[in-house]
């Protein structure tokens, strides 16, 4: 078995936030979000806010077996930009945040609340 490699080549457009960005994720965020989060982690361009995501990237490779299931999988072998593991690990939050009984009860978007929090630190710091 052989890998080849790729890389996409995504160059900013105007107007681009160069400071004071948070993205906000969790286990549903899979694929192209991924994806998109492994550029943002790789470049430091932002807190990452909330819980790893689902560590699945890659092409879908659905098969339908004869009782009518369909099983799919990732067709491709994705790493991060440094070389590791992507599958099974994911993009990981620089500031991690679990939802609690309490918050939802409330009607709180808790990921929201600490993304916020974690802006005003760094504007104060400025």
């Amino acid at each position: 078995m052989s890998f080849g490699k790729s890389n996409w080549k995504v160059k900013p457009k105007s107007p681009r936030l160069t400071q004071n960005v948070a993205f906000i994720t969790d286990k549903r965020a899979i694929s192209a979000s991924e994806t998109l989060l492994g550029i943002v982690e790789h470049y430091k361009l932002g807190e990452i806010v909330g819980q790893s995501t689902a560590g699945t990237n890659g092409d879908v490779n659905p098969f339908t077996v004869p009782c009518g299931f369909t099983i799919a999988w990732t067709g491709l072998r994705v790493l991060k930009h440094d070389g590791s593991q992507h599958h099974g690990v994911g993009i990981q939050p620089t500031i991690p945040v679990s939802r609690t009984i309490e918050g939802i009860a409330a009607g709180r978007d808790e990921f929201l609340e600490r993304a916020v929090e974690a802006l005003v630190q760094k504007i104060q710091q400025t």
